[in-house]
């Protein structure tokens, strides 16, 4: 599927980007949270916190709730939500800067 998504000259700096967002996640089984989005006009009203929250008060599932940013602006909502941030990477062949964050589950508990 990505060759079909991606130009053949960009294809090994997307397949390398993707190995190292692969080295940012947990080894024991985690839930991913791929995007995390409000829609335009519907911003900071607790809506993005409100879903996270829900999915870490779930029992279903692995224990760890894993997400990468590349928005440092985000960081600070991700923290204020039970996230803690790992060490970042420099994603290859580029400037965008990848940080990972984890928090723990109802199911650890």
């Amino acid at each position: 599927m990505i060759r079909q998504l991606v130009p053949p000259e960009r294809l090994p700096e997307v397949m390398q980007a993707l190995a190292a967002f692969a080295g940012l996640r947990p080894e024991q089984p985690y839930v991913y949270v791929h995007v995390v989005a409000t829609r335009p006009g519907h911003e900071r009203q607790g809506l993005g916190a409100r879903l996270l929250e829900a999915l870490a008060a779930s029992n279903v599932g692995p224990q760890v709730i894993h997400l990468e940013s590349t928005n440092p602006r985000n960081h600070p909502f991700y923290a204020r939500n039970g996230f803690k941030a790992g060490a970042s990477i420099t994603l290859p062949a580029s400037t965008v800067v990848a940080t990972p964050f984890a928090r723990r589950g109802a199911a650890a508990d």
